[in-house]
């Protein structure tokens, strides 16, 4: 780092031209080396779909029959009555389809970039998010499933990021692309789930807050103020239609415009506050997918590549990421599976942790001079302590998305979810005793000691 005479810091190189090449050569091919390795143990993961493959057929029949309430329909938002009906149109092909789909919705954010940008510049940008993607624990678990939280994640990311893009620059709201962007991706990410919308809202009321300066200068000159109420049409009236979109569809399955099934389900269930400060534990720190052991990995490689590449994230959109992610984290430890249920690591918190990757991939500026004295970072001692925490963390995180690659297909995620007795206690009850229980069950003693041995385990691969 040089220091010049007028106060400004400019960064040299990180690393060589021919460094450079050599980590996109060594990235690529372990890359490959891991989707080779994942189309060998990957499965169907039927997590949630037997639920909603129905609803287009039933919803169909309704609106033909004037039914109404719909009964019949799962608990589930119009995201997935959508996929359904994309499902359903191909015959014999439906997992399939919805692997193309969730493929495909991990495939925006490139389309967005190369939008944004043009080829030359997002070449650069994109391939440490393709790499992380893959060397996640996404493309075994994720990809050819009935889970649909990629998407809700693609999404979230792409709004949250198109709004710091906007916030930080109100002019930008006049770009067909950004604007663009707000709008669709306003529209479409509060139809995965209910509580996202609110919760990206106070992530994106921090971040009014935290600009407020630089929005009151806006709003002191006509034209500021112009460019101002019209980029918060563009990220709030796209917002308003879905919620309205969801309250509508709510109407239609239940005559009531709140979420019947997903608040008497909340309502039974509802864990006690300490059972709560467990769940949350685990869902940050839980080394069967905890939300550190989970991401680690893959943000490393992300962060990593930009920056060698010469790109750096937004400090808005890892805030709003970061804010999102710990509200998620919040209020999931509220619901009786936190994990939620049939899942690899923490399904619940794919959304907003992969949001985060996504809005910092598209909101990414090059690295600049900056301006003003070298921060003291703290002792030696407390920067290699922090250092050697933070790799050991990556490590373990590599090694946990690198079970199932040395485990038999389809065996990793049901030793995740029955790793010992506690388990094997509640798959025995739950024929008899959860049936005659009902929601009562999953608020039990032999529920949570499997909750709790689930978080606990700690994967490891099996002998093929």
């Amino acid at each position: 780092m040089e220091v010049h005479s007028q106060g400004q810091l400019t960064q040299r190189p990180s690393i060589s031209r021919g460094g450079r090449w050599f980590f996109r050569a060594a990235l690529l091919l372990f890359a490959g080396v891991t989707l080779w390795s994942a189309a060998k143990v990957v499965q169907f993961n039927p997590t949630d779909y037997v639920a909603w493959q129905n609803d287009w057929t039933v919803a169909t029949h309704c609106i033909e029959s004037g039914t109404s309430p719909c009964a019949g329909i799962s608990k589930f938002p119009p995201a997935y009555l959508l996929n359904a009906g994309l499902v359903g149109s191909v015959e014999g092909a439906d997992r399939s389809v919805l692997g193309a789909i969730n493929l495909l919705s991990l495939l925006v954010p490139v389309f967005a970039c190369l939008w944004l940008w043009g080829i030359p510049r997002a070449a650069s940008a994109i391939y440490p998010y393709a790499a992380a993607v893959t060397l996640s624990p996404l493309p075994v678990f994720y990809i050819l499933s009935g889970a649909l939280e990629l998407q809700s994640a693609v999404f979230s990311g792409l709004y949250l990021g198109a709004f710091v893009l906007v916030l930080e620059d109100p002019r930008l709201s006049k770009g067909k692309v950004p604007a663009l962007l707000l709008v669709l991706s306003g529209l479409i990410f509060p139809l995965y789930k209910d509580t996202i919308a609110p919760m990206a809202g106070l992530a994106c009321i921090l971040l009014l807050w935290l600009h407020r300066q630089r929005l009151k200068q806006w709003w002191q000159t006509v034209d500021g103020r112009y460019v101002l109420l019209r980029a918060l049409l563009l990220a709030s009236a796209p917002v308003i239609c879905s919620v309205a979109i969801l309250i509508a569809y709510n109407a239609f399955r239940y005559n009531t415009p709140i979420p019947l099934g997903y608040v008497e389900e909340a309502r039974q269930t509802l864990p006690s506050l300490g059972k709560s400060a467990e769940f949350l534990a685990g869902s940050l720190f839980s080394p069967n997918g905890g939300a550190l052991v989970f991401w680690a990995f893959p943000m490393a490689v992300a962060l990593i590549g930009w920056r060698l590449e010469g790109w750096a994230p937004r400090r808005s959109a890892l805030m709003g990421g970061a804010a999102l992610l710990l509200l998620s984290v919040v209020s999931f430890a509220r619901w009786w599976a936190p994990f939620g249920w049939d899942s690899w690591g923490d399904r619940l918190l794919i959304p907003p942790a992969l949001a985060l990757m996504v809005a910092a991939l598209i909101t990414l500026r090059p690295r600049e001079a900056v301006k003003g004295v070298v921060q003291d970072r703290g002792p030696g001692v407390v920067r290699v302590g922090t250092a050697l925490l933070g790799l050991a963390l990556v490590f373990c995180s590599a090694l946990y998305a690198a079970a199932p690659h040395f485990s038999p297909a389809g065996q990793a995620m049901p030793d995740s979810l029955w790793p010992g007795p506690a388990c094997a206690r509640m798959q025995q009850a739950i024929p008899e005793q959860a049936l005659a229980e009902g929601m009562a069950f999953w608020k039990g003693q032999i529920y949570y000691e499997c909750a709790r041995e689930r978080m606990l385990h700690i994967p490891a691969p099996r002998a093929r």
